[in-house]
């Protein structure tokens, strides 16, 4: 899930709902380091689309408007052993 502020959210809604509260276990969460345009990256496992639009619109910043999510697949091509 790609989660990025939209325009007009206030800082203090947008600090306390930055965690993302995905009933799913996130493989990782973060957000891009840029100067302008950042915007948060959580990759999470769901058992198809469905499943993962679920989790998606059950993020509170999300449900709240705070963020606008978008859904990419993402498959796993190297890991380290550590990460497992």
């Amino acid at each position: 899930m790609r989660r990025r502020r939209r325009s007009g959210s206030s800082p203090r809604t947008s600090s306390t709902s930055s965690r993302c509260a995905t009933p799913a276990p996130s493989v990782f969460a973060g957000r891009t380091q840029e100067e302008a345009d950042t915007f948060g990256i959580v990759i999470f496992g769901a058992d198809d689309r469905a499943a993962a639009q679920a989790i998606t619109a059950a993020d509170p910043a999300v449900a709240a408007g705070v963020f606008a999510a978008t859904l990419h697949p993402f498959a796993v091509a190297v890991s380290s052993p550590t990460s497992e």
